[in-house]
């Protein structure tokens, strides 16, 4: 049986989005063996749901993605980034690729502890001949350079310029402290965190311990 993360998106609250990026990032298209839609992770997809919260003060986006398509990437995060709500990403699993791009865009990044953020270069496949080929490379310098811009600014002076190219040329995955000192994400949480108990809850723990005492 096939099994398909998908993206999904829904209205914790009047004003609150919540986003699930949980899938592969990809255009919008038709399934060649089902014949079923499948949009999940596309840029349609959020720009409809976007485009259907206008007033939303709080979008909260939940990440665990391989990545994928850079264009489809590049459109969620200047959707993101024009909406008018603050923008959480919480890095669930892993954001990799075009998906950490994605993650650049929200107000404040927020890794597991557990999560890791993998950063490389582009790659693409090209058929043609040498000139087509010298020009896909001049291409992906192009756009690498938009990537780099990105990051920095998110930095925010922690990782330079030569440290971020280095990082890309190797294929970086980092931990959830690595991306905390870059400056690529602002603090790490665990996702289900542990409150201390209230009053209330310390006095019916009480009285269930006295009960159940031997006479």
């Amino acid at each position: 049986m096939e099994i398909r993360l998908r993206s999904a998106f829904r209205q914790k609250a009047a004003d609150v989005l919540e986003i699930d990026l949980y899938s592969d990032v990809g255009p919008a298209g038709i399934d060649p063996r089902t014949g079923e839609k499948r949009e999940e992770g596309s840029a349609e997809a959020f720009r409809r749901e976007l485009e259907a919260q206008p007033l939303a003060r709080e979008i909260v986006l939940y990440v665990n993605s391989y990545g994928g398509d850079v264009k489809e990437g590049y459109g969620i995060y200047s959707l993101l980034r024009r909406h008018p709500a603050h923008k959480t990403a919480y890095v669930d699993g892993i954001a990799a690729s075009i998906a950490s791009v994605i993650c650049m865009a929200a107000d404040r990044v927020v890794m597991r502890p557990a999560s890791v953020m993998m950063l490389h270069n582009m790659e693409m496949g090209v058929f043609g001949n040498a000139a087509a080929l010298r020009k896909a490379a001049d291409d992906l310098d192009s756009m690498m350079e938009g990537n780099r811009r990105i990051y920095l600014n998110r930095s925010g002076g922690k990782c330079s310029e030569e440290t971020l190219r280095a990082l890309l040329d190797k294929g970086a995955t980092l931990t959830a402290q690595e991306a905390l000192d870059l400056g690529l994400c602002d603090a790490i949480e665990d996702a289900h965190p542990v409150f201390p108990p209230s009053a209330a809850q310390r006095e019916a723990a009480q009285a269930l311990w006295r009960v159940l005492q031997p006479a």
